[in-house]
Formats: C-alpha cells, structure tokens, sequence
C-alpha cells in the first residue's frame, strides 16, 4: 500500500474518532441536564407548613417515616411508623421532651423521608396527644415569658 493511502486512512480514522467523541461529549452535555435527584420525601419552610401540621398529615396518612428539622435553634429528629410518632431526638434529649422542643420551633427547613424507620421507642403516648401536650406547654410558656 503507497503510504499516501496510508495517510489519508489515518487522516479519515482521526476525523470519526473526533466525531464520535463530539457525540459522546453533546450526549454526556445533555443527559447531566435532564438527571433529576431521585426524592424520597418532602422537604420546605416550616414558615409554610408547621410541625403540628406535618404530624397531622403523617398520622392521617398512616405513614412510616423520618422528619428532620434544621432550625436555629437545633436540629431535630422525629419517627413515625404507621401514622404514631415512635422516637424523637434533638442532641441528647429524646422522647416528648425533645418533640415539645421541635414544636417551639417556628424558622427552619423540614424534611420528610417516607419508609424509613427508627429502631429506638421513645413515645408511648398517643400521636396527637403529644402534639396537644406539647403546644399546651408552648401556649403557657408563652403566656408566663419562660421556655417549655
């Protein structure tokens, strides 16, 4: 074979390499475009939905899952299994304790994470006798200036 020929099937073999990788590089372009994060849940303002709202939606709902709350004041966790909040938890404190804590809370990002679960009980009592008692306690630490 005279070595033009060579030449030039060298020079036509470059061109589809360069071709073909302007086709993967448009395509890779376009596919990081179109990729949407798979959610598992909800997330917003709880200037727009408050924690006793979500609870009530979870409990009604009959839903199995984690909400965290990144407020100024904290972050805090709270599980629900089947609709009935199960743990709660903000740093060391757990239980009620930490849920009437979260329900003081009225500036801060949520997060609801459907099917997850905790592994730890905290809560005995009824869902939305938690929510009563702990905005009972908001309402009078309100009306004497302390904190619940």
């Amino acid at each position: 074979m005279p070595g033009h020929e060579l030449e030039r099937i060298a020079q036509y073999l470059g061109e589809i390499v360069a071709r073909v990788e302007s086709m993967l590089a448009r395509d890779a372009a376009r596919r990081a475009t179109d990729v949407v994060p798979e959610q598992r849940g909800i997330s917003g303002s709880l200037d727009h939905l408050t924690l006793p709202d979500i609870v009530q939606i979870l409990h009604l709902g009959l839903k199995t899952a984690r909400v965290t709350i990144d407020a100024e004041e904290g972050r805090g966790t709270l599980w629900f299994d089947s609709g009935h909040a199960r743990h709660a938890a903000i740093d060391d404190r757990t239980g009620p304790e930490a849920c009437y804590e979260m329900l003081r809370w009225k500036r801060g990002r949520f997060c609801i994470e459907h099917g997850l679960k905790s592994e730890e009980t905290s809560i005995q009592m009824s869902t939305m006798g938690l929510v009563m008692e702990g905005l009972r306690l908001v309402d009078e630490a309100a009306a004497s200036g302390s904190r619940p």
